[in-house]
């Protein structure tokens, strides 16, 4: 993965869990997606798994939100004196993809750390969202492609599933890999591809 491939990654995952963090506290919903009808009574408690998702991406960003405190050096060897606007994980992920570049470039052991840990909670936290308030169905093999120890191109094993986050939505709002969380796209992204495929198989 070159480098700026590695700073889209972990920009992609930061903004996951920017978005998905506080979504995830929304009211559970019933089978089949149906949301449950607004009443008196109080909502029902948040699962613990939920809460122990939200607390572990919370601690890891305001970690590497120190990190970059400590670490960053400007031209005259100072450390940053402006950090996260908040200590919400909104303000973190904001905090953090500013200085990603930065990370790559003078820490790229960090990077990868980085892009693996903000991988695993973009994903945690984007799939307890879609639990809560969408549907999904499985549409085929994924057409994606990694590379294998020998340096092989070797096909993705995952399977797509396509996620309609609304009743009555029409074009899913992603298409995701069950194998890879980095292989996914939005659904005006996902006919580009199948434009592309269809023309390699044509051309």
């Amino acid at each position: 993965m070159t480098n700026y491939e590695l700073l889209g990654s972990i920009r992609r995952n930061l903004a996951d869990i920017g978005r998905n963090y506080d979504a995830a506290l929304e009211p559970v919903r019933r089978a089949q997606g149906s949301p449950i009808k607004s009443s008196k009574q109080a909502p029902l408690p948040v699962p613990a798994h939920i809460l122990d998702i939200r607390l572990e991406a919370s601690n890891d960003l305001q970690f590497w939100a120190r990190f970059l405190l400590d670490e960053v050096r400007d031209v005259n060897g100072h450390t940053l004196t402006v950090g996260p606007a908040s200590t919400h994980p909104k303000a973190l992920t904001a905090f953090i993809s500013i200085w990603a570049d930065w990370l790559i470039t003078n820490r790229p052991d960090d990077a990868d750390n980085l892009a693996t840990e903000t991988a695993k909670h973009g994903h945690a936290l984007r799939s307890v969202v879609e639990e809560l308030g969408s549907r999904k169905f499985t549409i085929g093999t994924c057409p994606a492609h990694g590379t294998s120890e020998a340096g092989e191109r070797v096909p993705c094993p995952g399977n797509l599933r396509a996620v309609l986050r609304k009743d009555g939505d029409t074009l899913p709002s992603e298409i995701a890999c069950t194998e890879d969380a980095e292989h996914r796209w939005a659904a005006r992204e996902w006919m580009q591809l199948g434009r592309t495929i269809l023309a390699e198989m044509t051309g």
